[in-house]
């Protein structure tokens, strides 16, 4: 009973530790994809102001 306890245990922490793994990893995606949401921005707003002066 005690070894089932124990064995519990220690995969709620193995369970525990990926899951910390897992969201550090979310987090890095998240952050890359607000960096190519700025770019994308950017680049519409420079595509914009090229056309803007060429058609002048």
């Amino acid at each position: 009973m005690l070894s089932a306890i124990a064995g519990s245990r220690s995969l709620t922490g193995e369970i525990a530790a990926a899951s910390r793994e897992q969201a550090r990893g979310i987090e890095k995606v998240t952050i890359a994809l607000s960096h190519m949401d700025e770019v994308t921005q950017l680049n519409a707003a420079l595509v914009e102001a090229a056309a803007a002066a060429s058609s002048s």
